[in-house]
C-alpha cells in the first residue's frame, strides 16, 4: 500500500514504469463532458440565439449517444410556462444556434434529458437565414433514445415515452441552423418551471460538391401562433396534457 501511494505522490515516468513492472494495469479514463450554462437573453426568436459552436467535444457522458465518437455540446438550461387563466397561456422558447461546415453532410441529434419541475419540452429545428423554415419537430419521444437521462413517464397510452424530447435530422447544406426548446404551458391556471439539459450531437461526413436543397413543404412557421400553441391546444383537446 505504501509503495503504490508513493507512486501516486511522485507522478513520475519512472513510477508509471514501476506500475507495469509489478503487474498493475494502467487505466486511462476519458475526460468527462462539461455543461455550459444557458445564456440569457436567448428567447427572442433567432436574434438572440445562443451559439453552441465553441462547445463541441468528444468527452464522455453516459447521457450522450456515442459521446466518444460524435462531437457534441451540452447546455444546462431552465424554462417555464404559465397560465394566467385557462384561456390565456404564456410559454417560453430558448433558442440555440450551430454551424454545419462546407462540404459536409451532418447527421444531427438533439436530446433533452433530466427535466425537473414537471417541464414538458418540445424541440423545433429551423433552417438557415433568410428562410428560417421549420425542418423538424418533436414533442415526446421514446425514453430509450439518446442513451440515458430520460424517464418513461409521460404518456398514459405508451409507458415507454418520455416528456423529454428527442430529434434526429440529416443536414446536407452548410450554414447556421437554429434550435428552439419550448415548454408546454399547463392545462389549468398556474405555473410550471424547472431545469433541463440539452445535448446537440453533430456527426459529419464528406459529400459531393453539389447537393440539392432539401424539400420543405412546411413553409414558414410563426412560432408563437402556429407552433407550440397549436400543438398544445390539440393535446388539450385529446386529453394528452393530462399525460404530460
Amino acid at each position: 500500500m505504501n509503495f503504490v501511494s508513493n507512486l501516486w505522490k511522485t507522478g513520475t515516468v519512472a513510477a508509471l514504469g514501476a506500475l507495469f513492472s509489478v503487474g498493475l494495469p494502467l487505466v486511462v479514463r476519458p475526460a468527462i463532458a462539461s455543461y455550459a450554462p444557458e445564456q440569457e437573453p436567448n428567447n427572442d426568436l433567432f436574434t438572440e440565439a445562443q451559439s453552441l459552436d465553441s462547445l463541441f467535444s468528444l468527452d464522455w457522458d453516459e447521457d450522450i449517444l456515442n459521446s466518444l465518437e460524435i462531437p457534441h455540446a451540452s447546455i444546462w438550461g431552465s424554462g417555464f410556462s404559465e397560465c394566467i387563466t385557462q384561456d390565456e397561456c404564456l410559454d417560453e422558447f430558448d433558442f440555440y444556434s450551430f454551424t454545419v461546415p462546407t462540404g459536409k453532410r451532418t447527421f444531427s441529434f438533439f436530446d433533452i434529458d433530466r427535466t425537473t419541475g414537471d417541464l414538458d419540452t418540445q424541440l423545433f429545428l429551423f433552417d438557415r437565414l433568410p428562410d428560417l423554415t421549420l425542418l423538424a419537430f418533436n414533442d415526446d419521444a421514446l425514453a430509450s433514445l439518446g442513451a440515458k437521462g430520460s424517464q418513461a413517464s409521460c404518456s398514459i397510452f405508451d409507458p415507454n415515452f418520455s416528456c423529454d424530447s428527442f430529434l434526429g435530422f440529416n443536414l446536407s447544406n452548410p450554414g447556421t441552423y437554429y434550435l428552439g426548446v419550448n415548454f408546454i404551458p399547463p392545462a389549468t391556471a398556474g405555473r410550471i418551471e424547472g431545469n433541463y439539459t440539452l445535448h446537440v450531437s453533430l456527426r459529419t461526413e464528406d459529400v459531393p460538391a453539389s447537393v440539392p436543397e432539401p424539400a420543405s413543404g412546411l413553409g414558414l412557421l410563426s412560432v408563437g401562433a402556429l407552433g407550440a400553441r397549436a400543438i398544445h391546444k390539440r393535446k388539450k383537446a385529446t386529453g394528452l396534457d393530462q399525460a404530460a
